[in-house]
């Protein structure tokens, strides 16, 4: 899922799906092979609304995290930081809409950025 060869585009709400949406993030960051590591961030920026996540200290302008970080705490980060995140204007359209997010991957934009979080309406139509 990272730097463009992998590409990911996921649209949801809540913790259960944010959790499965890391899963995957995290494990293609991990990469091929017997020598895999559990997947870990320790940058973040926000940048265009998103908050975007790296892996090393050379993604640009981006702020290391007290700790390097995991699915589990990653989760409560995003959750909480999108609580306070500015939505786009609500859509109108005949259904309902629910605050989601969408999680998506950086590609060749920083070589050391892995993958984005940004606020997103989530919509059902009737």
């Amino acid at each position: 899922m990272s730097n463009g060869v992998h590409k990911a585009s996921i649209k949801s709400e809540g913790k259960f799906h944010l959790e499965l949406a890391l899963n995957l993030a995290l494990e293609d960051y991990r990469g091929p092979g017997p020598h895999r590591k559990p997947g870990a961030i320790s940058h973040w920026k926000v940048a265009d609304g998103a908050l975007v996540f790296g892996w090393h200290s050379s993604m640009k302008d981006s702020v290391p995290l007290p700790a390097p970080m995991g699915k589990d705490a990653l989760i409560g980060l995003v959750l909480g930081w999108l609580e306070g995140a500015q939505y786009p204007e609500e859509p109108d359209h005949d259904g309902d809409n629910h605050k989601g997010w969408h999680l998506s991957t950086v590609g060749y934009e920083d070589f050391y950025a892995t993958f984005k979080v940004e606020p997103y309406w989530v919509e059902y139509g009737k």
